[in-house]
């Protein structure tokens, strides 16, 4: 009983390691599904892929093709750190020349951004400038109206009474003993302000 038991479990043993796949194999597969994505221009599932097969076996021309697949997502420093460490690793890399044109072209794209993003930080000061500048104008005008109206004389009324809403809805112009009065409304009673010139009345009803 014992020695079937035995026998079972090392068939086991060997069918298991059979059916495991190798690290080589393992990364065979995912180059192929990567490489394949790659071509139909899918290149962050190429990107995951080709990581994958590099972590399952460490071999330089995956990180060759995790560049590839940043410099096409427009990941330009990633691109560059994977092309270095492609051309470090690689004994002898027959592509060399390749790969150091890709670096060199990634390189002018990062510094062509970087330019791009001070464009638009100087325009955007610039603009904050310009904002700033017509704002203290206004002030500006604001302030010299008001002190040559205060020249003049001139009075200015306050915004309230500027409006035309509120002596519609507080009084009218009357004639009162052939002068002109204002008729105000408060708290229910009527109060007539006399004519200038004339002490007027006052009706309390």
């Amino acid at each position: 009983m014992k020695f079937r038991s035995a026998i079972m479990v090392f068939f086991m043993l060997i069918s298991a390691a059979a059916g495991a796949q190798s690290p080589k194999q393992a990364a065979k597969e995912y180059f192929q599904k990567a490489s394949q994505s790659y071509k139909l221009g899918k290149f962050e599932q190429a990107l995951d892929l080709y990581s994958k097969a590099y972590e399952t076996l460490p071999l330089p021309a995956f990180l060759f093709n995790i560049g590839q697949c940043h410099r096409q997502l427009g990941n330009h420093e990633r691109a560059v750190f994977f092309f270095e460490g492609y051309l470090r690793d690689a004994d002898n890399a027959g592509n060399r020349d390749v790969v150091e044109e890709l670096i060199a072209t990634s390189k002018e794209a990062i510094a062509e951004e970087e330019q791009r993003k001070a464009e638009e930080a100087r325009k955007a000061e610039e603009e904050r400038r310009r904002a700033e500048d017509a704002r203290m104008e206004l002030m500006m005008r604001q302030e010299t109206a008001r002190q040559e109206a205060a020249r003049n004389g001139s009075i200015t009324l306050p915004p309230l009474l500027r409006e035309w809403w509120f002596w519609t809805a507080v009084g009218a112009v009357v004639v009162v003993g052939g002068g002109t009065a204002v008729a105000l409304t408060t708290g229910g009673k009527t109060i007539v302000m006399p004519p200038e010139g004339s002490i007027g009345s006052i009706d309390r009803r």
